[in-house]
């Protein structure tokens, strides 16, 4: 404890910093925009791959700054995943993955299991720092009273199968 508590975490930290996080989505067409235009993420890259080798999407996001955005190389380059490796996780910039398997945006059934399922409890998250989360209020969405309304009114319900996702 103390001083060598102190040291120690400063170790750690020094040591690991979070690189990146995964999401599965439903629809690209949906969910990029809403991380771009409600919570300035840039889309960085992004990789496609056919049938034969798994029919899936990837798609790399992150909060950068003006100057870095502007040095990215198109998205759909592979010096976009170069530029990943070499410039934002040395500098401790996280990255959030979205992972799309190719056909489930047409799928009206089809929907990721959401952590509140019989069986299925617990689910994971991603947070955002910010000074002021009212002052911040992303202008396109429900207030989040609104929002912590309605989470709570699922859970009182707490019979959701299964979520939607986009």
């Amino acid at each position: 404890p103390g001083q060598a508590g102190s040291t120690a975490m400063a170790l750690l930290l020094q040591a690991f910093a979070l690189a990146q996080t995964m999401l599965r989505i439903k629809d690209p067409a949906k969910t990029i925009p809403f991380y771009t235009e409600q919570f300035g993420m840039t889309l960085i890259a992004e990789r496609h791959y056919p049938k034969e080798k798994g029919d899936f999407s990837l798609y790399f996001l992150a909060n950068l700054d003006a100057d870095t955005a502007a040095a990215l190389p198109p998205a759909d380059q592979p010096e976009a995943m170069q530029f990943i490796k070499d410039e934002l996780y040395p500098a401790s910039v996280p990255v959030l993955e979205l992972t799309h398997n190719h056909g489930t945006e047409t799928d009206e059934a089809f929907a990721h299991f959401n952590g509140n399922e019989d069986g299925r409890k617990g689910f994971g998250h991603t947070g955002f720092l910010v000074d002021d989360v009212l002052a911040n209020q992303p202008p396109n969405l429900p207030s989040f009273e609104t929002i912590a309304l309605q989470v709570q009114s699922a859970r009182a319900r707490q019979t959701r199968p299964r979520s939607k996702s986009y």
